[in-house]
């Protein structure tokens, strides 16, 4: 077995972990997205929320603003969470990219050097074959009685 074929598992499984590092980057690019549209949510939730607290504020007692205010702390507590939520997802995404940049670059060495050993294994045939030639060349030429 030439050295090419001994080769193509191993290149068969540089080229499966690289497709599964891709995948799990995917996925941690969508649990990214995920948590930043959670993210966007709770923004979203909070200035709505003060900005009825604004419209009441003409007629609401000092309990209930209170409580408004105790809501939006805890509107914010959880917007702080978020963000920290989103920052983690943001450092997966980055570990998961290096992960899939390492496993797809020794892919591609590994195909290289199998495309290497291809092409000075068909170099190598071509010599074997030239040499058939001109070995049958040499013997047709030295025995005039073969060539006619």
């Amino acid at each position: 077995m030439n050295r090419s074929a001994r080769l193509q598992p191993v290149q068969r499984l540089a080229g499966d972990k690289a497709d599964e590092a891709g995948q799990r980057l995917a996925e941690a690019r969508q649990d990214l997205d995920s948590q930043r549209q959670q993210l966007r949510q709770l923004l979203t939730f909070r200035q709505e929320y003060a900005e009825q607290l604004q419209g009441q504020s003409g007629g609401i007692n000092a309990a209930r603003l209170r409580d408004y205010n105790a809501f939006i702390s805890r509107i914010d507590q959880a917007i702080q969470q978020q963000h920290q939520v989103v920052a983690q997802a943001k450092r997966r995404v980055n570990a998961q990219r290096q992960d899939w940049l390492e496993a797809y670059s020794h892919s591609r060495a590994v195909g290289r050097v199998v495309d290497r050993f291809r092409d000075e294994e068909r170099r190598e045939q071509e010599r074997r074959e030239q040499l058939q030639l001109d070995e049958l060349a040499r013997r047709t030429y030295s025995n005039p009685l073969l060539g006619s």
